[in-house]
């Protein structure tokens, strides 16, 4: 069985110059992050879960946040899964992955905010205070969607990639 990671985009490089390390170097690293800030807002949505009591029980006894804090458990496990797969290519320094290097921009980026949103809901009222660290990283997790190129700039590099556009 070839247990050898390979995502549909992903080419040999035929080039005989070096990738453009602008193109890769600021998008590829960017999803580091995002995924450690998902992992983060898990454990404080838990914590809080399992902390405040509304209704006599934890309020993560009560159906709506448990499918909230599970969002953010697949998410960013997820994120995680792309993050190493996206790394093995680049390590093998044979391909070229700005496709990849893409996605996996535009996937983190978008994916953590939607992490940060579902922990400002577990915390209710309390997640949206100036000072709650989860009301800080939604603000911070917001930004990832605009440097190293916009989602929109990201969905125009995929699919110019992907439907002949150019690489």
């Amino acid at each position: 069985m070839n247990r050898r990671i390979r995502l549909l985009t992903a080419r040999r490089s035929t080039r005989s110059r070096p990738l453009p390390l602008r193109s890769i170097a600021g998008r590829l690293p960017s999803p580091a992050p995002c995924t450690a800030a998902s992992k983060w807002c898990l454990k404080i949505a838990r914590e809080w879960s399992n902390d405040r009591v509304q209704w006599g029980q934890p309020v993560g006894k009560h159906d709506a946040v448990a499918q909230k804090i599970a969002y953010i458990a697949a998410t960013a496990f997820g994120l995680e899964a792309m993050l190493d797969v996206s790394s093995r290519l680049a390590d093998d320094k044979k391909n070229d992955i700005r496709i990849e290097a893409a996605i996996a921009k535009l996937y983190a980026s978008e994916s953590s905010v939607e992490c940060a949103n579902a922990a400002i809901q577990v915390h209710g009222g309390a997640g949206y205070v100036d000072d709650h660290p989860v009301e800080r990283y939604l603000r911070d997790a917001r930004v990832t969607t605009l440097y190293e190129g916009t989602s929109q700039i990201q969905r125009m590099v995929i699919a110019k990639s992907l439907l002949g556009g150019g690489r």
